[in-house]
């Protein structure tokens, strides 16, 4: 458990180095005039169509749980 603990505590460094940048020079690709938009279309609009268009394909086979105990 030290183990996993320690590599998940550097792959966190390690992401902070590449996440902080792009959250700062994000918005600054837009001009200021369009900016919360544009990253509220970024993160939105293109997050939300991925994840729920995966999510719709998975709907059909999900099985109804009516009627049988909780466990």
């Amino acid at each position: 458990m030290p183990t996993v603990l320690a590599v998940v505590a550097v792959l966190g460094a390690v992401e902070a180095f590449t996440a902080v940048p792009n959250i700062v020079m994000l918005p600054e690709l837009f001009p200021q005039t369009i900016r919360v938009t544009g990253m509220s279309i970024v993160y939105c609009c293109v997050g939300v169509s991925i994840f729920v268009g995966v999510s719709l394909l998975a709907l059909p086979l999900i099985r109804e749980p009516a009627g049988r105990p909780l466990d």
